[in-house]
């Protein structure tokens, strides 16, 4: 082809080749195959500016010849339309970038923004929104701009007397509230507040109030705060009686109700808001207000919502608090590696041995940690999320109260793996600690998981070689989960293993605590450390019942308020208030000022406050709570002074003789309210110490008196798999069986019986018919009781004492006293004509209860049967048993049911038997009372007769002879 041809197509012929070189990817390159008409070996390329090879900017345009293979530039010619326009958008696009880029430098540059929120805030203002205003005047305050002094300006203007004369007291709040922020400007913040809530208390109460908050949330002055905290307290409960359906104020004095009163009020208040709650901190009061109040249900409606949501900000400012210490720590190592620490770091480091250097090391990261803002933000964010950790504590016992109350056991076992999920959601609360690993094990036996919590223990004291300390926190864990026998062994060998005087007598402190008599409390106190308040207070306290013994009451209510002046000069702590409200309990059964209650259960509900998961407080204040209840209920009619008797469960059987009588005094229970907080109180006291003897065995009573058949069935339920601390039963079940103390015992029952006897002559006693006839039954009772000791009184004469007491004054008590009255002079009578029932008597009175011995006679020894029916008492005895049954028809025992079939009453023993195969509640009543006692003798003979009650005689004689085969002590009789 010549240059013409070439020229023709538009080209200019070239010597050589354009020079293509790419580095990365960045350079120039020949791309495309352009056809030209009627020349197939020719085509055009074009020369590309590249960037990671990619074509960005059309440089040339070149004529290509193709011959056997290999290319030959000819010439080069101008861009053509496609390309000239590709590259005019691509100048476009770089020009729009730049500009674009220019745009975003100015729009944000620190005047700019600067300038947009004066702007703003001015308009704010003008239109009277003066929170949003001092935001966005805050912000150009605190940054960096030309217009910093002139927010500044402005800020300190709108604080001015004179500006905020011209504002409404709401407006005020707003700017004195949001401008008093800035502390460092406005260091005098607190008397501005103070001099507004004052202004405002009578024209604004609602805007007073929102100022005494600004008040205590930034003082750490105890005695402002209590001042301002009752002055809003007032403020609100007025407020709210005057609107009780405006939210905000409800929630707002329910949160000091909380902190205040302890939420007596809560529920009241807001509950009208149920469903507008959500997961506000309302919704948190309100649901632990339930739960205290064992309102299971509604308490999980609001605090499981609550709970999912806070757990979640909790985890997430845990994850960051993590995140930003390990950062600190990063650039620290990397600071120290690079040599930017003081030169004299370096120099002690290098003369120093290894574990100095890192301690050094530590000690540098430790000041760079507390100086760091970053750490500091996120500590503080963490510290405030953990406010959700007991919530969700309440929430765990929340689950395990549905769980127990749950009959299927698929729903059940759900509901518990929730309440363990729960509890183990804030374990890193306290990562890995010990304090954890404690804390954890007690949570498993809240579980019903005992093995697991065991096992974490057993790691615990292998880890520490079975040190004192460790015995110690274990023993104190142990105890408050009920097992005390385990408790005190532990807290025995932390003594006898220590070899530091101080802490020997710390131990010996702990192990008054344990101890089942005055003499032994006495002896470890003795051993404490007697500067020690506590001890002193303890050892004041066992001087004071020593004086009781000694019948010297003066000097024991001396001494005990002694005590309790020392326990007041003790930092308030829960303990405290426990000590001395037992004490005024103390005071109270020696003079029965009702003072000294209301002080003991005020201090008891202090205790509460400060630590509500405490079993042995929540197990005392329970068990006053109660007794006030029985109080109020039996004092008009009962003389607890002139008795010198506490309020019990049993002396309500006095007050009744049938059961619509019952039903009458269980309805004035159930509404008094002192009787729904102490049942709370219990009812939380067995969950949290699943082993005690002492609460299962109050809650339970208290539920087959108050026939709360539900209550019954999930306690069957929870301790269906639970074993309890037996040891303390089980050692006097040894002592009573080996006739251990039995002289004391008979000396003490014979001085009980001298000092009744003295009361029935005194005027209170005499003009009120109930208090005699009270005071004659307990007489009665333990000079029968005393045979056990070796002394038989004259039955007959207990008979006709018996029986009078009844005709005086007939209730289900007195009725009762008469059949075991009648019994015992049957069973004496028999011994003195059956040698074989007098050999059996003999042998097994302290194993079994008399009831169970005259039934095991009734078919075991020939002719005790018959010997009883010549007895004209007998036919008495039928007669009562058969008054009791139609009197409480849901109310029976089966030793009833045997006297009654062995002894020609089968109709009416059917009846009984009929009631125990229709009802449920009595299988979960000896279900519970079977766990409670180590006696089981008794435990396998009561069970032999439900088998025979329930037409299974073979299977009740099998179960008999297994037992004895077990090695009980169980006659060999025939049944």
């Amino acid at each position: 082809m010549t240059d013409l041809n070439i020229q023709e197509l538009g080209f200019t012929p070239v010597q050589k080749a354009p020079a293509t070189k790419t580095f990365n990817g960045i350079g120039t390159r020949l791309y495309g195959h352009g056809k030209i008409d009627g020349a197939e070996s020719l085509y055009t390329k074009i020369l590309y500016f590249t960037i990671l090879f990619v074509p960005i900017l059309a440089l040339k345009r070149y004529l290509v010849h193709q011959q056997d293979g290999a290319e030959y530039i000819l010439g080069k010619g101008p861009l053509l339309g496609l390309s000239k326009v590709w590259n005019l958008l691509v100048a476009t696009l770089i020009v729009g970038f730049v500009g674009f880029g220019a745009y975003q430098n100015h729009v944000n540059s620190p005047e700019y923004i600067a300038k947009t929120l004066m702007a703003q805030a001015t308009d704010d203002i003008a239109e009277r929104q003066f929170e949003p205003a001092l935001d966005n005047l805050k912000l150009v305050y605190r940054g960096n701009s030309s217009l910093k002094q002139t927010a500044k300006n402005k800020i300190t203007e709108m604080m001015t007397p004179a500006y905020l004369a011209e504002l409404t007291p709401s407006e005020n709040l707003d700017v004195i509230a949001s401008a008093g922020q800035l502390k460092t400007l406005f260091p005098q913040r607190a008397e501005l507040w103070i001099e507004k809530f004052n202004s405002y208390q009578s024209s604004a109460p609602a805007v007073a109030s929102e100022f005494a908050d600004l008040i205590v949330k930034n003082t750490s002055d105890e005695a402002t705060i209590q001042l301002y905290e009752a002055k809003n307290h007032k403020l609100l409960q007025s407020l709210y009686l005057q609107n009780k359906s405006d939210f905000t104020i409800s929630e707002r004095y329910a949160t000091l109700e909380e902190r205040l009163n302890q939420c007596a009020d809560c529920i009241e208040i807001l509950e009208p808001h149920f469903d507008k709650l959500g997961t506000t901190n309302a919704a948190r009061i309100l649901g632990q207000a339930y739960a205290a109040n064992g309102a299971t249900d509604k308490a999980y409606e609001l605090l499981q919502p609550y709970v999912a949501l806070h757990i979640e900000q909790y985890h997430t400012a845990e994850a960051n608090y993590d995140k930003v210490i390990e950062q600190v720590w990063d650039k620290t190592i990397d600071q120290l590696n690079a040599g930017s620490a003081p030169s004299s770091f370096y120099t002690k480091y290098d003369a120093a041995t290894e574990e100095q250097q890192s301690q050094m090391v530590d000690e540098y990261f430790i000041e760079k940690r507390d100086s760091s803002a970053q750490v500091s933000r996120a500590l503080q964010a963490y510290t405030e999320s953990t406010s959700v950790v007991p919530v969700a504590l309440d929430l765990g016992i929340v689950l395990l109260n549905k769980a127990s109350a749950n009959p299927d056991d698929s729903a059940r076992n759900t509901l518990l793996e929730q309440a363990e999920t729960t509890f183990l959601s804030v374990q890193n609360y306290a990562g890995d600690s010990d304090e954890y690993q404690l804390y954890l094990g007690q949570v498993y036996y809240w579980l019903s998981k005992e093995e697991k919590g065991d096992e974490l223990f057993a790691a615990l004291l292998k880890k520490y070689n079975r040190s004192p300390q460790v015995l110690d926190s274990l023993s104190e864990t142990l105890r408050s989960l009920g097992a005390f026998s385990k408790s005190k062994e532990y807290a025995l060998e932390a003594y006898e293993t220590s070899s530091e005087p101080k802490e020997k007598q710390y131990f010996a402190q702990s192990l008054a605590l344990h101890s089942v008599d005055l003499e032994e409390k006495i002896k470890w106190l003795s051993k404490a450390d007697q500067a020690n308040s506590f001890v002193q207070g303890d050892l004041l306290t066992s001087k004071g019942k020593m004086a009781v013994e000694d019948d010297q009451t003066d000097k024991a209510i001396d001494y005990y308020q002694q005590a309790i002046e020392v326990y007041k000069t003790i930092p308030e702590n829960a303990t405290q208030h426990n000590n001395i409200a037992l004490i005024y309990l103390a005071k109270y059964r020696l003079n029965y000022d009702p003072v000294d209650i209301e002080a003991a259960l005020a201090n008891l509900d202090s205790a509460i406050a400060l630590e509500p998961e405490d079993s042995i407080v929540l197990s005392n204040a329970a068990s006053q709570h109660i007794a006030k209840a029985y109080r109020d209920v039996q004092s008009p009619v009962i003389n607890f002074k002139a008795l010198e008797f506490s309020p019990s469960l049993d002396l309500f059987a006095f007050l009744y003789k049938n059961q619509a009588e019952k039903d009458q005094i269980r309805a004035k229970l159930k509404a008094h309210s002192s009787f729904k907080k102490g049942l709370s109180y219990l009812e939380k006291a067995v969950l949290l110490a699943p082993k005690s003897v002492s609460d299962l065995t109050e809650l339970t009573d208290i539920y087959a008196f108050m026939d709360d058949r539900d209550g019954l069935a999930r306690l069957a339920n929870r301790f269906k798999e639970l074993e309890l601390d037996l040891g303390q039963s089980q050692q006097r079940k040894l002592d009573a069986r080996s006739g251990v103390n039995s002289q004391a015992k008979l000396e003490n029952s014979l001085y009980f019986i001298a000092r009744s006897s003295d009361k029935l002559t005194a005027p209170e006693i005499i003009k009120s018919q109930i208090n005699q006839t009270i005071l004659n039954s307990y007489i009665l009772t333990t000079q029968a009781n005393m045979s056990a000791y070796g002394r038989v009184e004259d039955t007959a004469e207990l008979v006709a004492r018996a029986r009078s007491n009844y005709q005086r004054s007939s209730s289900s008590s007195t009725r009762s006293d008469l059949e075991s009255i009648i019994l015992h002079r049957l069973i004496e009578n028999a011994k003195l004509n059956l040698p074989e029932f007098a050999s059996l008597i003999n042998q097994y009175q302290l194993i079994l209860d008399e009831d169970s011995v005259f039934c095991i006679a009734l078919t075991g020894i020939n002719g005790f049967k018959e010997f009883v029916q010549k007895d004209p008492l007998h036919s008495e005895l039928l007669s009562l048993l058969e008054t009791g049954t139609e009197s409480f028809p849901k109310s029976f025992s089966v030793f009833e049911w045997k006297i009654l079939n062995e002894l020609g009453r089968q109709t009416t023993a059917n009846k009984i038997a009929q009631v125990y195969k229709s009802d449920p509640s009595i299988e979960h009543l000896n279900l519970l009372a079977f766990k409670r006692t180590s006696n089981m003798e008794y435990v396998n003979y009561h069970t032999t007769l439900i088998l025979e009650m329930l037409g299974k005689p073979d299977q009740a004689k099998r179960h008999y002879q297994a037992a004895i085969e077990g090695g009980l002590s169980l006659p060999s009789v025939n049944l």
